[in-house]
């Protein structure tokens, strides 16, 4: 039988260049899911800054997070917070994500909250095991 576990994990994004009108989005491409309770929301952050830019739409389902950036400017950036849950891969907890973000465009970073897990996604498929 598979162990699930469920994390919080931080999405980050920090632009790189000025740009309009640009749609990102990390895709779950494995049997995890977003978690979707009451008791665990996802939410939106400034990244390194003191509001967040502005968005055209945004959502979150059991398999999708989607952002819809009206516009960024050099060194803004937003964050997202998600729980997620990580099935067990043999004796790893596991997250397997495509990341679609235009190319060169912003840096995406993760971590996984309460844990030593962290560092940066590349467009396409992306691995996350959680270290403790």
């Amino acid at each position: 039988m598979t162990a699930v576990q469920t994390y919080q994990v931080a999405f980050k994004f920090q632009f790189q260049q000025d740009f309009t009108n640009q749609q990102v989005q990390i895709q779950i491409a494995d049997t995890n899911n977003f978690v979707m309770q009451s008791n665990e929301r996802v939410q939106l952050q400034p990244y390194q800054d003191s509001y967040t830019p502005p968005l055209l739409n945004f959502s979150v389902s059991n398999k999708l997070m989607f952002f819809n950036i009206a516009k960024g400017s050099a060194a803004q950036g937003l964050q997202g917070l998600a729980w997620a849950t990580f099935t067990d891969a043999g004796n790893n907890e596991t997250l397997n994500l495509d990341l679609q973000v235009p190319g060169g465009l912003m840096n995406v970073y993760y971590a996984v909250l309460n844990t030593s897990s962290s560092g940066q996604l590349k467009p396409g498929q992306n691995t996350i095991s959680v270290v403790q």
